[in-house]
Parts: structure tokens; C-alpha cells; sequence
């Protein structure tokens, strides 16, 4: 394989990566606006900080799964996983 080759699928799976984070956030910002909740109030809501939902919700991080998995509930969001392909 040639450098040029493996630099392409390496850059295509981190912009599949990123995208994938980008609908998650997306989902996440929708969901708490909808419900009426505040930045602060979802930090409260899933013990963390409320700095740690700002860097979340600006792209600046990504949760960790355990993060993500109290803010889902927070929400009131299912997280659903599918075998690929």
C-alpha cells in the first residue's frame, strides 16, 4: 500500500469519526433546547461540570461513554447499536 493510499483512509475514517460525533452533539444541543433545559442545569442533572457540557456542546471534547451515557438519560434518549457491515 502506498503512503498516499493509507494517509486517504486514514483521513476518511476521522472525518466518518467526526461526523458520527458532530450528529451526536447536534442531537444532544436539539434535545436539551427542546426540553427547556439550561447548560447548567444538564451538568447538574449528570454530575459534572458545567464547563465540561460548554466544551462538549463547542466540539471542543468528546464525552467519554460514560458521560454521554448520563447526559442521554438525562435527556431522555435511547442510545441504539447496530452490527455494520
Amino acid at each position: 500500500m502506498k503512503d498516499e493510499e493509507y494517509l486517504d483512509i486514514k483521513t476518511e475514517s476521522y472525518l466518518k469519526e467526526s461526523e458520527t460525533v458532530a450528529q451526536i452533539v447536534n442531537i444532544i444541543v436539539n434535545r436539551r433546547k427542546e426540553l427547556g433545559i439550561t447548560q447548567r442545569k444538564l451538568a447538574e442533572m449528570c454530575e459534572i461540570s458545567k464547563s465540561s457540557v460548554t466544551r462538549i456542546e463547542s466540539f471542543e471534547t468528546i464525552p467519554n461513554l460514560d458521560t454521554l451515557l448520563r447526559i442521554f438519560q438525562a435527556l431522555k434518549l435511547r442510545i441504539v447499536i447496530m452490527r455494520g457491515n
